[in-house]
């Protein structure tokens, strides 16, 4: 019964549920050069495209002989739990928008970045298209049920979890107005968590800055050709 207890207790720790997380970006520093190209651009809330779906399967780890509980979430900022954290503080269509606002505006491609809600404020309008930030993972039991967290304390992996970013960027002249520049950003990051080792399962500000890298090479192609 000790075991058992234990077992679940080991369970309850790795869930997280107290543990909330935020998004938190940095962009790179400002470049002290003159911009590419002297036009202001606006950065629209982007237009979310994900599925509506979340699927919560977690507790089925408890059932004799399935390896693992699992979760599948689209829209995982809606979630009260996940696998290795709680609830996140997370907007996905504001906070995509700001970090490029912030990216672009420091990298200075344009004379001036800013996000705003009104396209006729500025000479070009950035929006993006978000398709994907599905959330994947696993608590393994092994098929031990409530025991199986008790290998998780002779060093058995306790957790996998995984992030997609599915993200395309479009500048044009106006919203309504067939786009000049566009990129779609894709990237994906998954971990192995330990009892000893709980790694992060909300790395979306990582891929998206993983993936500006590239976008802000290839729009500075297209801002030169700007007036």
């Amino acid at each position: 019964m000790r075991r058992l207890v234990g077992g679940l207790l080991l369970a309850a720790a790795l869930t997280g549920c107290a543990s909330s997380r935020s998004w938190s970006y940095t962009p790179e520093p400002r470049g002290a050069i003159d911009p590419l190209a002297n036009v202001s651009v606006i950065v629209l809330p982007f237009e979310d495209r994900r599925l509506n779906e979340n699927s919560n399967f977690i507790m089925i780890y408890l059932v004799p002989l399935v390896p693992f509980g699992w979760a599948t979430y689209h829209t995982p900022e809606g979630v009260q739990r996940h696998v290795n954290s709680g609830l996140w503080q997370f907007r996905p269509a504001d906070d995509f928008a700001r970090a490029v606002a912030q990216e672009l505006e420091n990298a200075r491609i344009f004379r001036e970045t800013f996000v705003g809600n009104r396209a006729s404020d500025a000479d070009y309008v950035l929006l993006g298209e978000i398709a994907s930030t599905k959330y994947e993972g696993k608590i393994i039991s092994y098929g031990l049920s409530a025991y199986g967290p008790l290998l998780w304390l002779f060093g058995f992996p306790a957790s996998t979890t995984s992030n997609e970013l599915t993200l395309t960027l479009k500048l044009a002249k106006t919203p309504s107005t067939p786009p000049i520049w566009t990129h779609t950003i894709r990237g994906e990051a998954s971990a192995v968590s330990w009892i000893y080792a709980i790694q992060p399962d909300f790395t979306y500000d990582q891929l998206l800055k993983q993936g500006l890298r590239e976008a802000i090479t290839s729009l500075a192609a297209t801002a030169r050709t700007l007036k």
